[in-house]
């Protein structure tokens, strides 16, 4: 294991002494288990998270021309 500096507020850290000693388990356990849940969550949330480019375009110039490509949408 690599050793690490964490931060917290004192609230959290009350919160994670009376964690600890009502699990058993080290506070260092349970910031382990946390941290672990949390890199899971981000990586689940990423895989879901479209790539871009969206889509394929054949006019890769579009984007530059938006105001002539879109002049008069919308109007009747």
């Amino acid at each position: 294991m690599v050793r690490t500096t964490v931060y917290l507020t004192e609230e959290l850290k009350a919160e994670l002494e009376l964690a600890a000693e009502k699990s058993g388990e080290s506070e260092a356990e349970i910031i382990r288990r946390g941290v672990a849940a949390a890199v899971a969550e981000i990586a689940a949330n990423a895989a879901r998270r479209p790539r871009i480019p969206l889509f394929t375009s054949s006019d890769p110039g579009l984007a530059e021309r938006v105001d002539e490509a879109l002049a008069g949408f919308g109007e009747r």
